[in-house]
């Protein structure tokens, strides 16, 4: 499932995008385990929410963000460079591709260039809760918990080995309408993303050591 890993600096590629983005690419550059090799992120709305494809508020925080940091930023608005995505060439070697937020499916040729593996953070219940609307769709159906779910990611939406799972407590307040409560929980998911991220690669890095001792002891056995 996995490739190897030996170095201490965890190199990783974000794919990025709003507040939670933001929250994440900053712990990860604070943080002295890891190097962010390239960051690719939206500058445009989508079309849902500005029929005109304005910019999107947090672009510039991006920008800002790379130009501080010396980090490669690369913009992917339109379908046609998602499925392409060539620009990840230019980035020679990273461990984990880290996508959160991503508005695109990224293609099969893109998964397993990363040295270890590719995550993505949902927001929402997988399997029952994949797709658009995760928050909405578990309210509506009575939970009182909303999910951060941590996954490899594969050739479909929202699918691939679970690595780990935060729930959230969550419910609508009085006086407060459904719309203001998701728009809420949002807001609330944002500084767990970064922690969620970690736990995932936490996992894959324990059972690649797992796997390691297993081997090792095999091969005394066989030579012994």
């Amino acid at each position: 499932m996995y490739g190897n890993t030996s170095s201490d600096i965890i190199k990783v590629v974000c794919l990025a995008a709003r507040e939670p983005g933001i929250a994440l690419l900053e712990y990860l550059i604070a943080h002295p385990s890891f190097a962010v090799q390239g960051i690719f992120t939206h500058s445009l709305l989508p079309s849902s929410e500005d029929p005109l494809r304005g910019q999107r508020p947090l672009f510039t925080a991006y920008q800002r963000i790379a130009q501080k940091h010396s980090i490669p930023l690369f913009i992917i608005d339109y379908v046609k460079d998602a499925k392409t995505m060539y620009r990840i060439d230019s980035i020679p070697e990273y461990d984990y591709l880290i996508s959160l937020n991503w508005k695109f499916l990224v293609p099969a040729h893109i998964l397993g260039k990363s040295r270890i593996a590719d995550i993505n953070l949902h927001r929402g219940k997988l399997p029952e809760y994949k797709g658009l609307e995760p928050i909405k769709r578990m309210l509506c159906d009575g939970l009182d918990y909303v999910t951060i779910t941590t996954h490899i990611m594969d050739e479909e939406y929202d699918s691939g080995t679970i690595l780990h799972e935060y729930n959230h407590l969550a419910h609508i307040k009085e006086n407060e309408t459904l719309e203001e409560a998701i728009s809420r929980l949002k807001k609330e998911l944002v500084p767990h993303y970064p922690q969620c991220a970690i736990h995932a690669i936490n996992k894959i890095r324990t059972q690649l050591l797992n796997q390691k001792a297993l081997q090792y002891e095999r091969e005394n056995i066989y030579h012994s």
